[in-house]
């Protein structure tokens, strides 16, 4: 890890003010990380798919139009 600024400032304008660094992994890391947890992400959504864990669109309750009401975006 190590320290970099957030974003790019003007040193004659910033002054003698505390500078915005933060503490960040290289971006490589960053990446690799990343990637990692959306590939453990996808195996795990797909693990409680085939256990049939997840519900699907429909299963829940929702509320009912009232018999007559339109949806308003239908023409």
């Amino acid at each position: 890890c190590e320290f970099l600024l957030d974003y790019a400032i003007d040193e004659e304008e910033w002054g003698s003010k505390k500078k915005p660094y933060r503490y960040r992994w290289p971006d490589a890391v960053r990446d690799e990380v990343l990637a990692r947890l959306l590939e453990l992400n996808a195996r795990r959504a797909q693990a409680e798919k085939l256990m049939g864990q997840v519900k699907t669109e429909g299963s829940g309750k929702g509320r009912k139009k009232p018999a007559g009401m339109r949806d308003m975006f239908e023409e």
